[in-house]
């Protein structure tokens, strides 16, 4: 059970019905009609919530009910949800789901407890909702899965600074349900995303044992997980869960699992993977055959992404994406061979294609490695002409092209270039600035910079400091790390 705030029982008594302070008309209520599939919800009465304060809103919704239901309730409910001054208010929340539990409209009620979920992450007060969700089932509201469910979407929203799947698995396993083949999903997936790759492992066993499978998406990030620790064995053994449980496994996860192969550089079983999918007559996308470029390139087999990029290029299906276009220009700067990488980028805009971000900053380090800087230059001023914000790793490109040809001075102008426009130096760029002060002897100074990088909670790549010969470099950091320590 959740430590519960000692103000949440106290806010459930002050979300009884208050009279307004204002005048509002009220009468005698008629029980709700039945809920219908497709409900019509009326506009709230006269006066006006907007131009109320909030005591006199949320003390409104109680009128609104006993004048016109539930759904005039719910519909006045959403437009207070919607005021900043309420939106974080919690005794809105349980006025609402309150009211509607006393009304018996349990579904309505259980909206009202979602939007509260939602809202209070947004301010990193999952737990107080969950407390609140708690209190709420000593006053009549059962806690269906599905709310609990909602609670695991809600810490599952990556993009959201408020949410925390840590909380929200604390919060889940608190609220005492019996998760359902959708709680189980959304527990695996959070537990791959955070690396919780043990937990992720117990509770595929105990989905598998109550008889649960697993959907598409969920599988996708399985697949994604178990490359990432190098369990390529392990795959074989998912997909047929898949099978023997539900849907079998699509595009999508096979996809998945060659992406992962090629990653690591096994591109032969990465091919032998393919030979499977086509096998079982799935007909691999673009996305497939980018992740197969993206291998043979990395591994330098060049004239073989091409004829692959050449096979996209005339298939009748699909065409390369951007992500198709970059991985192939990264392949030949890699290779050297800048003229192809030009080549194919003038052919990718004349597809109709746009360079994003990623493919200016891979055409950049292919001619910072080469030291044409002006180049570089150019094509960073011509991607912001076309609305691409040069990022961090754009910057890197041009600091570790002007270190390699030990022009420190020139690679800090880029630094500060960076800085001013917001960006903040990342573990690569200490590394290669560190390194190159090693190389002409600047210990002083590659301390100074090891030191920021502590103030900054970046982490130093000391392995590979000593293995640019900053001896001296590295039995300082050392020391002062373990001083830290």
């Amino acid at each position: 059970m959740l430590p519960r705030h000692r103000h949440v029982r106290r806010l459930l008594l002050l979300a009884k019905p208050r009279p307004l302070s204002t005048s509002a008309t009220t009468a005698s209520s008629p029980p709700d009609p039945a809920p219908s599939s497709s409900p019509a919800f009326p506009v709230a009465p006269c006066p006006d919530p907007s131009a109320l304060s909030p005591d006199d809103a949320i003390a409104l919704l109680p009128s609104v009910a006993d004048a016109e239901g539930s759904a005039a309730a719910l519909a006045l409910f959403c437009r207070l949800a919607a005021r900043p001054d309420l939106r974080h208010l919690m005794r809105l929340y349980a006025t609402a789901a309150t009211l509607f539990v006393a009304r018996g409209n349990l579904p309505m009620a259980h909206e009202a407890a979602r939007a509260m979920v939602a809202a209070f992450a947004e301010r990193r007060r999952l737990r107080e909702a969950a407390d609140m969700l708690l209190e709420l089932r000593s006053h009549g509201l059962p806690l269906a899965v599905e709310t609990a469910n909602w609670v695991l979407r809600v810490g599952l929203r990556r993009h959201h600074p408020g949410c925390c799947f840590a909380h929200a698995r604390q919060a889940f396993d608190g609220m005492g349900v019996r998760p359902d083949e959708r709680s189980f999903r959304a527990l695996v997936l959070g537990c791959c995303r955070e690396g919780r790759f043990e937990e992720a492992d117990a509770l595929l066993a105990a989905m598998w044992r109550e008889g649960f499978s697993l959907d598409s998406a969920t599988c996708t990030v399985v697949v994604h997980a178990f490359c990432r620790q190098g369990r390529f064995r392990d795959v074989p053994g998912l997909f047929g869960r898949m099978v023997e449980m539900g849907p079998p496994p699509n595009v999508v996860n096979y996809t998945a699992w060659i992406d992962g192969l090629c990653k690591r550089g096994y591109v032969k079983q990465a091919f032998h993977v393919l030979e499977e999918m086509v096998a079982k007559g799935l007909k691999p996308n673009v996305y497939t055959h980018t992740s197969l470029i993206d291998g043979l390139c990395k591994i330098g087999w060049m004239e073989r992404a091409f004829r692959l990029f050449l096979k996209l290029v005339k298939s009748s299906s699909y065409k390369p994406n951007v992500h198709t276009y970059t991985v192939m220009i990264g392949g030949y700067c890699k290779e050297g061979k800048i003229a192809r990488a030009e080549m194919l980028l003038g052919r990718m805009v004349e597809q109709g294609l746009a360079p994003n971000t990623n493919t200016y900053t891979t055409l950049i380090d292919g001619h910072c490695r080469r030291g044409s800087f002006d180049r570089a230059f150019e094509l960073m001023n011509k991607m912001k002409l076309e609305g691409f914000l040069p990022n961090i790793y754009t910057y890197n490109a041009i600091i570790g092209g002007f270190c390699k040809k030990g022009k420190i001075q020139e690679a800090y102008k880029v630094l500060r270039m960076a800085t001013s426009q917001g960006l903040h130096p990342d573990k690569v760029t200490y590394t290669m600035l560190i390194t190159e002060h090693c190389k002409q002897g600047h210990i002083a100074y590659a301390l100074d910079l090891f030191n920021q990088m502590a103030e900054n909670s970046c982490h130093p790549d000391i392995r590979h400091i000593y293995h640019h010969h900053c001896y001296v470099l590295s039995a300082e950091a050392n020391g002062t790390k373990s001083a830290a320590l």
